[in-house]
C-alpha cells in the first residue's frame, strides 16, 4: 500500500487542480461568448445596411431623407450625394413610407369625375398650387445650411441671403462683429452621411472637419470614393484614383474616379472646403477633442461647431462634459449650433420626470405622406411609427438619452456658451415662411450660441 501524502502537499495539489479547471473553463466561456458576439455582430451589420448598430444607421436614414426630398419637382434642399450616400436599405424604406396605401376603390371614389362628365353648366376648376409643408428634417438641414453660410461668409455675399431671416439675425450680427476674424474652421460632431463641403457655397480658406463613430466614417469614405467626390483638396482635378485617403470601402473607388475623368477630366463631385478630415472618436470619453487638435484644428482661433442630431444620443453628464470640451478647444469668435429636445415642462415650471407624452408632436395628415420624416436622429417623438420611421424595427426614440429639462440658454451658459437664439423647429419654419403640417408646440429646439 502507498504511502500517503503529508496534508500540505495534498492541499498544495487541490489548488493547483482547482486553479488550473477554473482557468480552462474561463477560457472556454470567453471562447463562447467571443462566438457569440461575432454571430451577433454579423447579423447587426446585415440587418443596418454594414454598419454596426442602429445609431449608426441613422446616419443613412437622415441621408435617404435628403435624398427623397432632392427628387421633389421644388425641394426645400437639393443633396446630389445622399442617394449614393444612404445605401439601398435605407433609401428604399424611406420611399416605401410614400407609396399610396389606399385602395383603387377608394381613389376611384374620391377623385375628380372626367372632363368630358362634368355636370351641365359648369367648367373644371383648377385646382390651387399650394406650397408643400416642409418635413422636420428637411428644415433642421435647412437651417444648418443657413447656420454654416451666414457664419463662414459673415453675413455678407452668400450668406446675406441666410443673415436676412429673423432667427438667425442675431447670430450673423456676432460673426459680423467678431474682432477675432472669420470663423473658416467648421466641425461636424455626430457628422453621419453630411454633404455640406461639397454642395454649401463656402468662402475661400475653409477647412472641415468631421467627428463620428468609424464604422460610420469607412463607410462614408469608401462610398464618397465610390461616387466620384474629392476628398483631398490638394488633389488636382485629374480623376485619379483616391482611394489611398480612405479607410476601409468597396475597392470600387478607381472605376468611379475613371468615369469621372472621362466625362470632364475634373471630380463628378468637387470638394468646396480647402480641406476634409475625418476623426473617428467615442464622443462620451473625455478628451476626444485631441483628434482634432492632431489633424490640425487650431484651438487659437474661430471654430464653428454643429451638433446636428447628436446631443440626445448622450447621457447628460456626456453633453456637458462634451460642451464644456468644445469651448475649451475654440477661440475667440467661436460659434456652436445644436438640435435639441426639451423636455416638457409643467404649469408650476418644473419638468416632468420623464417627459412622456409631451415629446410627441401631432401625427402628420395620412395624406401628405411628405410631412412625416424617417425615424432618425432627431425624431423627438415617442410613437413609433406615427413619424414615418419607414419599418417598425427602426426605433430610434428608444436610444434617446437626453432631454433638456432647464432652461436651454442656461444649460448652455453652465458650458461656456451664451445662447444667440433658441426656437422650436416650426418656429423656424415660420422664420422661413414655410408651412408646416404640424401646428402644435414641438419638443425639438436649434439652438445657436456664441463663445462665452
Amino acid at each position: 500500500m502507498g504511502k500517503a501524502l503529508p496534508l500540505p502537499a495534498l492541499l498544495a495539489f487541490v489548488v493547483v487542480a482547482e486553479e488550473g479547471l477554473r482557468r480552462t473553463l474561463s477560457l472556454v466561456l470567453r471562447r463562447r461568448r467571443q462566438a457569440k458576439g461575432q454571430g451577433g455582430a454579423q447579423g447587426t451589420t446585415q440587418q443596418y445596411g454594414g454598419l454596426e448598430s442602429l445609431v449608426s444607421f441613422s446616419a443613412c436614414l437622415i441621408a435617404a431623407n435628403r435624398a427623397v426630398e432632392t427628387e421633389q419637382p421644388e425641394p426645400y434642399i437639393v443633396d446630389p450625394l445622399a442617394a449614393g450616400l444612404c445605401g439601398r436599405e435605407a433609401l428604399e424604406a424611406r420611399r416605401a413610407r410614400d407609396r399610396p396605401t389606399e385602395r383603387p376603390s377608394d381613389a376611384a371614389s374620391t377623385a375628380a369625375p372626367p372632363a368630358g362628365e362634368q355636370p351641365a353648366g359648369t367648367q373644371p376648376q383648377p385646382q390651387p398650387q399650394l406650397q408643400r409643408p416642409i418635413p422636420r428634417l428637411i428644415m433642421r438641414t435647412k437651417f444648418f445650411d443657413d447656420v454654416v453660410t451666414a457664419v463662414t461668409w459673415r453675413g455678407a455675399g452668400a450668406g446675406a441671403e441666410p443673415a436676412s431671416r429673423g432667427c438667425h439675425a442675431q447670430l450673423a450680427a456676432t460673426a459680423a462683429s467678431g474682432a477675432a476674424g472669420t470663423c473658416l474652421q467648421v466641425v461636424l460632431l455626430g457628422s453621419g452621411l453630411d454633404a455640406r463641403p461639397w454642395r454649401l457655397p463656402l468662402p475661400p480658406g475653409v477647412r472641415w472637419f468631421e467627428v463620428d463613430r468609424r464604422d460610420v466614417l469607412a463607410a462614408k469614405q469608401a462610398r464618397l470614393r465610390d461616387l466620384g467626390a474629392q476628398t483631398d483638396a490638394a488633389t488636382a482635378a485629374t480623376g485619379a484614383d483616391h482611394s489611398s485617403s480612405s479607410s476601409g470601402g468597396s475597392g470600387s473607388g478607381s472605376g468611379s474616379a475613371a468615369a469621372s475623368a472621362a466625362s470632364g477630366g475634373g471630380w463628378r463631385h468637387p470638394l468646396r472646403a480647402a480641406g476634409w478630415s475625418c476623426v473617428a472618436v467615442d464622443l462620451q470619453r473625455r478628451g476626444w477633442a485631441r483628434g482634432l487638435l492632431e489633424r490640425g484644428l487650431d484651438a487659437a482661433s474661430p471654430v464653428l461647431w454643429v451638433l446636428e442630431g447628436l446631443l440626445y444620443y448622450l447621457e447628460e453628464a456626456d453633453v456637458r462634459a462634451l460642451l464644456q470640451e468644445a469651448a475649451s478647444v475654440s477661440g475667440p469668435g467661436s460659434i456652436l449650433a445644436a438640435s435639441v429636445i426639451r423636455a416638457p415642462v409643467e404649469q408650476n415650471g418644473t419638468s416632468t420626470a420623464d417627459g412622456g407624452a409631451g415629446l410627441a408632436p401631432p401625427r402628420a395628415p395620412a395624406a401628405s405622406p411628405a410631412n412625416g420624416e424617417q425615424g432618425a436622429r432627431d425624431n423627438g417623438n415617442g410613437n413609433g411609427g406615427a413619424a414615418g420611421e419607414g419599418r417598425a424595427s427602426y426605433k430610434l426614440n428608444s436610444e434617446f438619452k437626453w432631454k433638456c429639462r432647464e432652461e436651454i440658454p442656461k444649460f448652455f451658459g453652465d458650458c461656456g456658451w451664451r445662447t444667440l437664439a433658441s426656437l422650436s423647429w416650426l418656429d423656424a419654419a415660420k422664420s422661413y415662411g414655410f408651412p408646416t403640417a404640424e401646428t402644435t408646440a414641438s419638443s425639438v429646439f436649434f439652438v445657436t450660441t456664441a463663445l462665452a
